[in-house]
């Protein structure tokens, strides 16, 4: 990448180019869902720091004593509260408690397609880039770790979308 290019120029991209949306049903075709089922909304944010090396995401391990999800790497994240204005509240608000984020750090770039879960919530990822960069400090009820990884690691944002090698369904258990 030259030193002008955009090193975000794939996030705004794919941030113009969303599917319909995805679900953990999508790797269990076999499973029929209840047409009048009912989700719970949640959001995420996807925080991007921008760096000399490529950009950064914000990354979180569950804490390992947590009944829903221990140990899972996750982007700061959870319910949306009868308080918050939307989504995009909810996944600052989340952030800020999780791992210190100000959401006032946060310049929302915009959202990605909404992904439903096998525990009943419909997702919204939230993208932004943050203005500064900031120390995590993560919530010890929460939080046991926290990660900022360079977008290199995500080839499915930065390549062609597509997950290459897998030639089969496959189930995950829960």
């Amino acid at each position: 990448m030259s030193p002008s290019a955009d090193p975000l120029a794939a996030v705004h991209s794919a941030l113009t180019s969303l599917s319909g949306g995805s679900s953990d049903y999508d790797l269990n075709p076999a499973v029929v869902l209840p047409p009048n089922r009912v989700l719970r909304r949640a959001a995420v944010l996807v925080a991007i720091e921008p760096h000399p090396d490529g950009p950064r995401v914000l990354l979180t391990k569950r804490a390992a004593h947590l009944d829903q999800h221990p140990g899972q790497v996750a982007f700061p994240g959870g319910k949306v509260d009868a308080g918050d204005r939307d989504d995009t509240a909810a996944a600052l608000r989340e952030a800020n408690e999780e791992v210190g984020l100000d959401p006032s750090n946060v310049d929302v770039l915009g959202h990605l397609s909404v992904h439903e879960t096998v525990t009943g919530f419909r997702v919204t990822p939230v993208v932004g880039e943050l203005s500064t960069s900031f120390t995590p400090v993560p919530e010890a009820g929460e939080v046991d770790e926290v990660a900022l990884c360079g977008v290199v690691w995500f080839g499915v944002v930065l390549g062609d979308g597509k997950a290459n090698g897998w030639s089969e369904n496959l189930a995950i258990p829960f």
